[in-house]
């Protein structure tokens, strides 16, 4: 009995390297591509124009292309895409409507792959910056 455990696991430990090395080859999480500041500016009282603002920086050792979708109140509203060599970074701004300081605006930041690996959102009213 002893013996058939220890093949078990043994058989577990060999696929769960396996699917580590084919994790990495790909895709797999990308934490190399970080956003560095983000935030909200031009707010106005009631009815304005806002701009988010970001700095998306790879930090990793290969290019990577970032999709960047923007929504407000669960709607797109602007986006676009990124190409990022080795230790690059770029600049973003879109500019928006919203009416009301309740409204919801969301970044997501994608990876070459379509997932989402950053997402950050709040209330315009307190917005973060990060």
């Amino acid at each position: 009995m002893e013996s058939r455990t220890s093949k078990l696991v043994a058989i577990f430990v060999v696929i769960l390297f396996l699917g580590m090395i084919l994790s990495s080859m790909f895709g797999g999480t990308q934490r190399d591509v970080t956003i560095n500041n983000y935030g909200l500016t031009k707010y106005e009282e009631e009815l304005g124009e806002g701009q988010v603002w970001l700095m998306v920086n790879n930090q990793g050792e290969s290019a990577k292309n970032v999709s960047i979708v923007v929504k407000l109140e669960g709607q797109v509203v602007n986006g676009s895409e990124l190409s990022l060599q080795p230790g690059q970074t770029k600049q973003v701004a879109y500019d928006f409507n919203f009416r009301y300081q309740s409204d919801k605006l969301v970044v997501q930041l994608k990876n070459e792959q379509g997932k989402t690996v950053r997402e950050i959102g709040a209330s315009v009213v307190n917005y973060p910056t990060i």
